[in-house]
């Protein structure tokens, strides 16, 4: 009686060489939605609403592409200019915002998300996990998470709000000493400070009533569209509302001598404003 051995049962090669590509192909897939979200985080200046006269120009003084219109991509170095009235939005990616105000110079920086403020105000909606650095002339500062107001001012530094609290950095600033101006800041939402120019690092942090300049600033209110951090940007004005019931306002101007700037404080005593910081 003859007996039948049975043999496991073999691939072929060629089958198995076919299961590798099916693999792969997974695995390509999976990189590239990362690869994607990764571009959305830092994707280059997309426009958004424009209103007004709102021109792009190519960097170095070269020729003009044209009025900003929606859609439209900015490259690295390439420059906005708006007139009288105007104003843009450039979104990176899906939080991320700057808002250009008029009669400003703003230029797209090589890293998405950096900037070169030259003249003007314009807003930075800086997302969680994103470090934003802007120049203003001789002046410069990394913003850390958060929603900022900047001003280019007249002597060539920048004027920093803090519209909902964070860090705020001085990169490249001189060595801080005994007395010296700081270069790294925590500031709480309505909190005002200047980058002071040639690295000399931060000036005196002064504070300002969120609320009115929430419903004042046409950066935040001249929009269709809502900022996405709207909602917490009130929530933040009504909790400095009640922490500073008794303290009056702060205005802050820029001033033509060796020191840079001018603090001018209007209302009750200047020591009332000093302790609400």
């Amino acid at each position: 009686m003859s007996s039948c051995v049975k043999f496991p049962r073999m691939v072929p090669p060629l089958r198995r060489a076919r299961r590798f590509p099916v693999f792969a192909g997974l695995l390509l897939l999976c990189a590239t939605v990362c690869i994607g979200e990764i571009d959305t985080r830092s994707s280059a200046p997309v426009a958004g609403e424009s209103s007004g006269r709102v021109l792009v120009r190519e960097g170095g003084g070269g020729r003009y592409r044209g009025r900003a219109a929606a859609g439209m991509g900015l490259r690295a170095g390439e420059v906005v200019l708006s007139g009288p009235r105007a104003r843009s939005e450039w979104r990176i990616g899906e939080r991320g915002r700057w808002r250009i105000g008029e009669r400003a110079v703003w230029v797209a920086g090589a890293t998405p998300g950096d900037a070169e403020l030259r003249a003007g105000t314009a807003l930075a909606a800086v997302p969680g996990g994103m470090r934003w650095t802007v120049d203003a002339a001789r002046a410069r500062v990394m913003l850390g998470e958060g929603v900022w107001l900047l001003t280019a001012v007249e002597n060539e530094g920048l004027k920093v709000v803090a519209l909902d609290g964070g860090e705020v950095e001085t990169p490249g600033a001189v060595a801080e000493v005994k007395g010296g101006a700081p270069r790294r800041l925590r500031l709480r939402a309505g909190e005002v400070v200047f980058v002071q120019p040639d690295r000399k690092g931060f000036g005196p942090v002064v504070t300002i009533f969120l609320g009115e300049l929430l419903v004042s600033s046409r950066l935040l209110n001249a929009f269709k569209e809502p900022l996405p951090q709207m909602a917490r940007l009130f929530q933040q004005a009504e909790a400095q509302r009640e922490r500073l019931r008794l303290v009056s306002n702060v205005h802050v101007g820029g001033a033509k001598d060796a020191e840079g700037f001018q603090l001018i404080v209007t209302g009750k005593r200047k020591e009332a404003a000093e302790a609400a910081k």
